[in-house]
C-alpha cells in the first residue's frame, strides 16, 4: 500500500478546496477531435493515494493522470472532474493493470528543473532512496493519414524519457545508456559502484541494470 512505505497516517475525504490550491474550480472537458486518450488510464481509480505538500497522506481518492498536460485530475462525490493546483500534490499513486498483474505506478515531483521539465513536473518513480530512476511519461497529438480516410486523423501517441536523480548532489540528468553516465552521476561513490558493476558484469544499457546499480548505491547509505 502506498502509505505504508511512507510510514505516515492515512486521511480520507481530502477537502476539495485544498486540492484546488486556491484556484477557481472549472469542469474538465474532453477533446473529442483526437482519437485515443491523454490519460495514463481512462477511468478514475478508486484506490489512489496522494501525499500533499503538508505531508499528509490521503487514501481512497478518485484520481487520473493526464500525460499530455502532466496534471492530476480528481473526481468529487458528485462525480465532477477537476484539476489539482500546481504544487498541491507532492506524490501520488495509481494502480494500473499490466497483463495479469496490478502494478502501482507512483509519481512524484519536486525535482530540479531541466530542459523540458519544471519543479512541479511529475515523473514516475521506480525506486526510493538517495538516487531514483525516473520516467517522464508523455502523450502528444499526431496526425496520421490512412487508406480509409482522405483527411488526416488526429490521435494520441506516447513517449517515455528516462532520467536519474542523485539527491546527494541534487543533480537530475537524462539517462544515457552505458557505464560512464551512471558512474559520473553517482560520482560520490564511484569506486564502490564501479566495483559492483564490474563484479556483476552489468552493462548499464537497460533500465533493469540501472535500477539495480541505483539500489546498490542507495544501500551504501543504509549503514
Amino acid at each position: 500500500m502506498f502509505a505504508q512505505w511512507r510510514g505516515e497516517p492515512v486521511f480520507n475525504h481530502v477537502p476539495i478546496g485544498e486540492l484546488l490550491g486556491g484556484r477557481l474550480p472549472f469542469l474538465v472537458e474532453e477533446n473529442t477531435t483526437v482519437n485515443g486518450s491523454p490519460f495514463l488510464k481512462d477511468g478514475f481509480s478508486d484506490s489512489s493515494f496522494a501525499v500533499l505538500r503538508d505531508g499528509k497522506v490521503y487514501g481512497g481518492l478518485k484520481l487520473r493522470f493526464n500525460l499530455e498536460t502532466n496534471k492530476v485530475h480528481f473526481q468529487d462525490k458528485e462525480k465532477k472532474e477537476f484539476v489539482a493546483g500546481d504544487g498541491i500534490i507532492k506524490r501520488f499513486s495509481i494502480p494500473v493493470n499490466e497483463g495479469l498483474d496490478v502494478v502501482e505506478h507512483i509519481f512524484g515531483c519536486g525535482y530540479p528543473p531541466s530542459p523540458g521539465t519544471g519543479y512541479y513536473t511529475f515523473f514516475r518513480e521506480y525506486n526510493f532512496g538517495s538516487a531514483v530512476f525516473l520516467n517522464l511519461m508523455t502523450k502528444y497529438v499526431i496526425e496520421r493519414k490512412t487508406l480509409a480516410t482522405l483527411d488526416p486523423q488526429k490521435q494520441y501517441d506516447s513517449r517515455n524519457n528516462y532520467y536519474v536523480y542523485n539527491g546527494n548532489s541534487k543533480k537530475l540528468a537524462k539517462w544515457v545508456k552505458g557505464k560512464e553516465f551512471i558512474l559520473d552521476l553517482l560520482a560520490d561513490k564511484a569506486i564502490e559502484v564501479k566495483k559492483f558493476i564490474d563484479e556483476n558484469k552489468i552493462t548499464c544499457k537497460t533500465s533493469e541494470d540501472v535500477i539495480r546499480v541505483i539500489q546498490y548505491y542507495n544501500s551504501l547509505f543504509n549503514n
